[in-house]
């Protein structure tokens, strides 16, 4: 027996129950008999009962064939919703379904839900992947609209809406197995916060793998997890119908390839490291971006850059950065956006008083910025984000931002509330000299870091 399908027993769900369709009823003719054969029956039953009797037999025989005739469309009706049902179950999709990466390279993967009629109020989402391959952080499971903590308290008289610390939302990772908890969407209305589900195509998760620098080479898979369920509004079951994978091919790099490799320190950071502070190995993406000093090119790379004592300080690629597209024996400036840091240009001579980088020949091979030039120092507080990169400017925002997890005793890593980005020290506290940081780098106007072409600071 089916139970009900709720927040409550979310976990109880088996997700191989579907609806079945139910089969219509055989139906057997009856043996046909010729006219005279029925007449002469007629005529001698009309003989031998009275006319009452004959009246409660027709009767009778009228409502058999109601009812019969009632329960043959009530089984249809029934299997067609059956089959309607079945058909509007909704699918969850890795996105994207094939890509190549290289080892040390990382992936933004979302997990892609379609509803197909049906309107979802929950899911329990696995995400299964070779652990062999992939790495992968509770940190690496980025927020959407449905991954966010239920309102605790609203106070009416002044419309203030506290959320519940810790959060709902649930991310865990296991080896080889991420979990999600993801929920309605929430709309705050004045005092009411309103909860809006799912109906249609939505990206309800957004997962970042990164491949093993001794994953093997081949292909590698990035799934749904058996486990996952899908509660619909109005149904009782399991609304999961089916799920598809994702194929990741793990390639050896090209010999010949055209790559890029650079060096940036980062505020703060490259300091304690030289002063001994920080002793472990510290990771940073970052987005470089090739402009042609024609105007003709423009292309950004992500990559991942290490530091640590040993290099004191000062970040590099994990890996020369493939740059196999880039139009090759032309010159382009260059400039690095970390993680949370604004824009800055790599190309300054010492005593140069260009604003422009200076620009580097991209030719076919390794390519990397001469050891005479400045190494950039990259400015840290942009922390409000936008849906491809950080905005490129420390404004209020930040500021407010940082001021909601400051406080005493401070936040520290094993706080529900503590984030990676606001720690700039990364000494696993967010306190008072995180604050100064960013408030050294505030000014009243927004401070922007390198801008490319079309882009405005405001």
């Amino acid at each position: 027996m089916n139970q009900p399908f709720s927040a409550g027993n979310l976990s109880s769900v088996n997700s191989s129950v579907l609806p079945q369709t139910a089969p219509l009823p055989s139906y057997t003719p009856p043996v046909n008999q010729s006219p005279a054969n029925t007449i002469a029956g007629s005529k001698r039953r009309l003989r031998k009962f009275p006319v009452m009797k004959i009246m409660m037999i027709v009767l009778i025989l009228s409502l058999v064939f109601a009812g019969t005739f009632y329960g043959l469309q009530k089984v249809q009706q029934s299997t067609e919703h059956r089959s309607k049902a079945a058909t509007n179950a909704s699918t969850l999709i890795i996105y994207p379904p094939t890509a190549e990466l290289y080892r040390n390279e990382e992936m933004s993967v979302a997990v892609v839900l379609n509803t197909n009629g049906d309107t979802v109020s929950m899911v329990e989402l696995y995400v299964s992947y070779d652990d062999q391959v992939f790495d992968l952080s509770v940190n690496d499971i980025s927020d959407t609209p449905f991954i966010m903590p239920f309102p605790k308290l609203i106070d009416i008289t002044d419309c203030v809406i506290t959320y519940s610390d810790p959060p709902f939302a649930v991310r865990e990772v296991t080896p080889g197995l991420a979990k999600v908890i993801v929920g309605s969407r929430m709309v705050e209305d004045g005092c009411n916060v309103n909860l809006v589900p799912h109906a249609g195509n939505d990206t309800i998760a957004t997962l970042i793998f990164k491949v093993k620098a001794d994953a093997a080479y081949g292909n590698s898979s990035i799934a749904v997890g058996t486990d996952t369920k899908v509660a619909a509004i109005g149904s009782t079951i399991n609304a999961l119908a089916s799920t598809t994978p994702a194929t990741i091919t793990i390639a050896e790099q090209p010999v010949n390839a055209t790559t890029f490799t650079f060096s940036t320190k980062i505020q703060g950071l490259t300091d304690q490291m030289i002063n001994g502070t920080i002793t472990e190995t510290l990771s940073r993406k970052a987005f470089v971006t090739f402009v042609s000093t024609d105007g003709s090119t423009t292309k950004t790379y992500e990559t991942t850059m290490e530091a640590s004592p040993a290099t004191q300080g000062v970040f590099a690629p994990v890996i020369p950065i493939l740059v196999d597209d880039l139009p090759v024996n032309g010159e382009y400036y260059i400039y690095v956006k970390g993680e949370f840091t604004l824009r800055q240009k790599i190309g300054e001579i010492p005593g140069s008083t260009n604003n422009l980088p200076t620009p580097l020949t991209i030719n076919e091979g390794a390519n990397a910025v001469p050891s005479d030039w400045v190494i950039p120092t990259l400015t840290v507080g942009d922390l409000v984000i936008d849906p491809v990169q950080e905005a490129n400017k420390i404004n209020f925002e930040d500021i407010m931002d940082m001021v909601t997890l400051f406080r005493e005793p401070p936040v520290d890593s094993s706080n529900a509330d503590y984030q990676t980005k606001y720690d700039l020290y990364l000494d696993g506290m967010i306190d008072f000299e995180d604050v100064m940081i960013l408030m050294t780098n505030y000014t009243e106007s927004p401070r922007c870091g390198e801008l490319l072409e079309g882009e405005i600071c405001e």
